[in-house]
C-alpha cells in the first residue's frame, strides 16, 4: 500500500505524522479519516480494524495523530481540545478537495473532534462512524449520518446516553453486549469474537 507522507506541525512544538495511504497506486475517490481517541492510537484494535476494511472497500485513509500524542504529553486545559480541532481542520482541509466522498471514523474523545472538524468544514455529506462515544458526541451524532457503536459496558457511555440518539434511516446504534470502553471484554477469545464482529459491521458500512 503506498503511502504518502505528511508531516504538518503542531502547536506542541512537533511534527504530526498525518499520512495518507492509498488503496491503490492511483488515488481513490473516497478517503476515511480516523480520529483516535485520548490515549486510544489508530494502531490500535477498534481503530486498526476500521482502516483496514476502509482500505480493502477502495478508500484511502488518513490516521489522525494529535499534536500532544506526537509530543508524547498529556492535555492540560480546554484550549488544548480546541487546538486539537484547529489543527484536525488544517490537515483535513489540505486535502479533501481531491476526495469525492468522505467518511469520519472517531474513537471517544475522536468521536468529539470528528463531528466539530466536520460542521466546521460544512461536510454535511460525510458518514461517519461514532465508535464507543461519550455524552459531549451526542449532539454531533444527532447531526450526522452514520452509525454509533458501544459497549454495554462502558462506563463511559451508558443505555441511557443511547436512548439520547435519533435513530432514523440515517442514524443506527449498535450495542456490543459487555464489551468495555475499548470494546473488550475479558476473555480474550470473546474480544476476538467481538472484533470479528466489528469488522463485518465496518465492510458493511465502507462498502
Amino acid at each position: 500500500m503506498p503511502i504518502e507522507k505528511r508531516l504538518i506541525p503542531s502547536k506542541w512544538n512537533v511534527d504530526m505524522n498525518h499520512s495518507i495511504i492509498t488503496a491503490a497506486d492511483d488515488r481513490s475517490a473516497k478517503l476515511a479519516v480516523l480520529f483516535p481517541g485520548m490515549n486510544y492510537s489508530c494502531e490500535r484494535p477498534v481503530l486498526h480494524y476500521a482502516m483496514k476494511c476502509a482500505i480493502r472497500a477502495g478508500y484511502d485513509v488518513l490516521p489522525l495523530e494529535y499534536g500532544y500524542q506526537a509530543a508524547r504529553t498529556e492535555i492540560q486545559s480546554d484550549d488544548d481540545y480546541a487546538t486539537i480541532v484547529q489543527e484536525c481542520v488544517r490537515s483535513i482541509s489540505q486535502v479533501s478537495g481531491a476526495y469525492q466522498e468522505l467518511v469520519f471514523v472517531g474513537k471517544s474523545l475522536g468521536s468529539i473532534a470528528a463531528g466539530m472538524v466536520s460542521t466546521k468544514l460544512e461536510l454535511m455529506q460525510a458518514r461517519h462512524l461514532f465508535l464507543t462515544p461519550v455524552e459531549g458526541s451526542i449532539p454531533y451524532i444527532n447531526q450526522k449520518q452514520g452509525i454509533t457503536i458501544y459497549g454495554t459496558s462502558d462506563p463511559m457511555f451508558s443505555s441511557e446516553l443511547a436512548q439520547r440518539i435519533h435513530v432514523d434511516k440515517h442514524r443506527e446504534v449498535v450495542a456490543i453486549e459487555r464489551a468495555n470502553h475499548g470494546l473488550e471484554v475479558e476473555d480474550p477469545m470473546e474480544t476476538l469474537d467481538i472484533m470479528k464482529q466489528l469488522a463485518a459491521l465496518y465492510m458493511d458500512f465502507f462498502k
